[in-house]
């Protein structure tokens, strides 16, 4: 969604397009908002603009074609959703495992309810719609270090790395109770694998984190949560933080 929107606004100097977003991730999340863009090498999001479609046909049937992992992956959007804005729907998706297509309809509406609400708040992401970013200094890390090594992995498995570590730092910086913690790790890593992170490879990804667009005047900006549903934008962290956060990441990993 992020390239063909990027495409259609250079085409010609701009031309009008419609989302029919065929994925989970992309009903979520990726054909809603008017950020449009492309990664420059390995670092994530480096050339954008902003570009609404005139419209978004979201269609839910197309995802019954999908296989698992396509569904699986878009699950750490919907969690950082719940994460963000929502404890109601954080409780209720916590106990529900891998959701099914039958009761995805009512996920994904609640889903565009939200980002839609904080868009409208924000539309240029300086402040509110920066919530959308939780899990995401660390996970587009993560990406990129998987694309350094030519060995991509999905956008969702590498934000399910992000949420548990950015939570890890929620807990140290922001008040965040252990218990919540211990949900969040649980929640993800009962449906999500666990992913290995070489520790040789810390210090590429704090370079990698330090091409976040959030930071400014040196500063390493994350959106952390104090609360479920309770964000806090624009929270400066150190790069002992976010090391901190690998490690628990590996430690709860077992391997």
């Amino acid at each position: 969604m992020c390239f063909w929107g990027f495409f259609w606004l250079c085409l010609k100097r701009g031309i009008d397009f419609i989302n029919v977003p065929t994925s989970l991730m992309s009903q979520v999340d990726a054909s809603i908002g008017g950020k449009v863009g492309l990664n420059l090498g390995d670092y994530k999001n480096q050339i954008g603009l902003f570009n609404n479609p005139k419209s978004v046909i979201i269609y839910p049937p197309f995802l019954s074609s999908l296989p698992q992992e396509h569904i699986l992956s878009a699950h750490s959007e919907i969690f950082k959703y719940a994460l963000i804005y929502d404890a109601f729907l954080w409780k209720k998706i916590s106990v529900m495992g891998l959701l099914d297509i039958s009761q995805l309809n009512t996920i994904i509406h609640k889903c565009v309810e939200i980002k839609t609400t904080i868009i409208q708040l924000d539309y240029h992401d300086f402040n509110d719609r920066r919530k959308l970013n939780f899990g995401h200094s660390i996970g587009h890390a993560i990406e990129s270090i998987f694309l350094n090594q030519n060995k991509p992995i999905s956008h969702g498995f590498a934000l399910s790395i992000g949420i548990i570590c950015e939570t890890y730092i929620s807990y140290l910086r922001c008040g965040l109770s252990k218990n919540t913690l211990n949900s969040v790790v649980e929640v993800i890593f009962n449906i999500f694998p666990s992913i290995f992170l070489d520790p040789k490879e810390d210090d590429l990804i704090l370079e990698y984190v330090k091409y976040d667009k959030k930071n400014s005047q040196g500063l390493l900006n994350f959106t952390l949560i104090k609360d479920v549903g309770v964000a806090l934008v624009n929270f400066s962290v150190f790069e002992k933080d976010i090391l901190s956060s690998l490690d628990f990441y590996r430690k709860k990993c077992h391997i």
